[in-house]
């Protein structure tokens, strides 16, 4: 499956609101959320500038102000952005953020490079780039000040086909079950 980035905009700006309230319906999101929220309080520090690429509607956005940043909040949803900016007012974090942007993370170009102190991509813009992937990083990386940290996450595979399992029908097969 190709990356689609028109496709994926769409996605996200389908979802809306329930991008933030993924993390309050299930006992699991709970638990992603925390542990999100781990690596960001230990890898994080006061007074960094991050470029959160697929920030979402703000969840971690929040956290990134709690924790004294100053953020780029970046995402390929327009209707994301549009929601980070509402919550960002609603629950006071949206004074800890330099920009609003929309941008694809296979492509931070727009932005100066060595610009950031860390970058943080959870979830989906490193899960629905497929074979863009390297491209992805590479990208996140040029951004980065020298020394700067990526704080990436993924969504599982058992997670995406548990959720959509007709996806399974595009899965390659692996070399060895080609020949039985």
């Amino acid at each position: 499956m190709p990356y689609d980035r028109p496709a994926v905009a769409a996605y996200f700006d389908q979802l809306g609101e329930g991008e933030w309230q993924r993390f309050d319906k299930y006992a699991l999101g709970a638990v992603h959320e925390h542990i999100h929220n781990l690596y960001l309080e230990r890898f994080i520090r006061a007074g960094s500038r991050v470029l959160e690429i697929g920030a979402g509607p703000g969840r971690f956005t929040r956290t990134l102000h709690r924790l004294g940043c100053r953020i780029v909040v970046a995402d390929i949803s327009d209707v994301q952005l549009a929601l980070n900016r509402l919550y960002g007012s609603e629950y006071g974090f949206a004074n800890s953020v330099e920009a609003y942007e929309t941008l694809d993370i296979c492509d931070l170009s727009p932005l100066p490079a060595s610009s950031f102190d860390a970058v943080v991509a959870y979830g989906g813009p490193l899960s629905y780039v497929f074979e863009r992937r390297d491209d992805a990083v590479a990208s996140c990386r040029s951004v980065l000040k020298p020394q700067g940290v990526l704080l990436a996450s993924v969504m599982s595979l058992w997670g995406t086909l548990h959720r959509h399992p007709g996806g399974a029908a595009d899965l390659p097969l692996l070399e060895h079950e080609k020949h039985r």
